[in-house]
């Protein structure tokens, strides 16, 4: 068999392995761990199924030939069924290996630089991290939405959802980044990383901090999809940034303490 039948062989078993998954997994991408007894049976019949959805992925790309569209099709499917599948056990094993997945997908992707497609792979991982707590937790998740925020902006459908999905977030601490991503076009740019800090260890801790943070929470993804849309805003809101970025660290590392417990006993001094 040459090589391009070979390759339409694994399309074929993957369309197959994709019609499947949609009819007994629907569009659930991944599933919390089932504990108990009385749900073995489930767990069993599961686990059997995504198993042998799997087996099948392997044997497409085993004919893929490398073929980057088929791998990624086959990557985002085991993602999907390792994210369902648990053993009695317990299920992190088979969650670690969707995680993996995942990141393998976004690496095939990266070459293409298909940023809709990178969208819709990041908002599975998205979902996937936030039911798990595999790959990153809630963190993971909130930085996967802010990228699709990033790469497709709030007017597009997706990007919409995103931002609807990090709106339902019970706690406002430690939610996305929206601007700061988009200009340094990576959510965890050291820039990024540290804003975000700043923001939850300093702002949070305030009244005023955390009403401005709501503020930002409503109009971050409108800015965010402007500086998608005007490249050329990006270089000079970087260098905005980075100066910020340098006032932070600096305050920082600065012996505030030392400086405070001294003014007050300095005052206390003069004022007796």
């Amino acid at each position: 068999m040459d090589e391009e039948t070979e390759r339409k062989v694994a399309v074929a078993l993957l369309d197959e392995v994709r019609s499947k998954t949609e009819e007994f997994l629907g569009g659930q991408i991944a599933s919390p761990l089932i504990q108990g007894a009385e749900h073995v049976s489930q767990v069993s019949r599961i686990a059997s199924f995504c198993k042998e959805m799997v087996a099948q992925c392997e044997i497409a790309d085993s004919k893929a030939h490398g073929d980057r569209e088929i791998l990624i099709r086959s990557h985002v499917l085991k993602a999907q069924l390792y994210g369902n599948w648990q053993k009695i056990q317990g299920i992190r094993g088979t969650h670690k290996k969707a995680a993996q997945y995942y990141e393998e997908t976004l690496n095939l992707i990266r070459p293409l630089d298909d940023s809709k497609l990178e969208a819709e792979i990041r908002y599975r991982y998205a979902l996937f991290c936030r039911v798990s707590g595999v790959g990153g937790g809630k963190e993971k998740a909130i930085q996967n939405f802010e990228k699709v925020i990033g790469l497709v902006g709030t007017e597009s459908e997706l990007g919409l959802e995103c931002a609807k999905e990090l709106a339902k977030e019970k706690s406002t601490k430690g939610k996305a980044c929206f601007v700061a991503t988009a200009v340094f076009e990576d959510a965890n740019a050291h820039e990024v990383e540290v804003l975000r800090r700043f923001r939850d260890e300093v702002l949070f801790s305030k009244s005023i901090g955390r009403s401005l943070i709501r503020v930002y929470y409503r109009i971050g993804p409108m800015l965010a999809a402007l500086i998608g849309r005007s490249p050329s805003l990006k270089f000079p809101l970087r260098i905005l940034f980075t100066h910020l970025v340098a006032l932070i660290r600096s305050c920082q590392h600065s012996p505030v303490e030392s400086t405070a417990e001294g003014s007050g006993l300095h005052a206390r001094r003069g004022s007796s």
